[in-house]
């Protein structure tokens, strides 16, 4: 879980037994990976997935974005960004949000239905 709270954004992790609870730089582009479903090691070359990919684009647009996690990944579909685990456990949508001024547009792609939409989050909602 991502918690913001003024200029702070804090990172809460439960691995089932113990709470991670880690400040995080709002500035800085990060990647997370759920512990229950990823050991140390995939977390760590996902992560490394994202800073190679980052060093190509210092400056992400949001389709670049959403092009990395649909298509990020070492060839392996279970450990891929978008992952599947023989269709019992996969990823089954991707959702973006991009604000612009006082209002933000949603984007969600739902790959089980191959559907895409669009929509306008109106103010006060968008306001940072």
């Amino acid at each position: 879980m991502l918690v913001r709270e003024g200029q702070r954004l804090v990172e809460l992790r439960w691995d089932g037994i113990q709470l991670f609870i880690q400040e995080k730089d709002p500035e800085q582009p990060c990647i997370w990976s759920s512990v229950t479903l990823y050991s140390s090691a995939v977390i760590e070359k996902r992560e490394g997935w994202f800073r190679e990919w980052l060093q190509q684009h210092p400056q992400p647009t949001v389709d670049a974005i959403r092009q990395f996690h649909q298509f990020a990944g070492d060839g392996d579909p279970t450990h891929s960004l978008r992952m599947n685990r023989q269709n019992a456990l996969l990823t089954i949508s991707l959702t973006s949000i991009v604000r612009h001024h006082e209002v933000a547009e949603l984007i969600y792609e739902d790959f089980t239905q191959s559907t895409f939409s669009q929509l306008t989050i109106p103010p006060p909602y968008a306001i940072a």
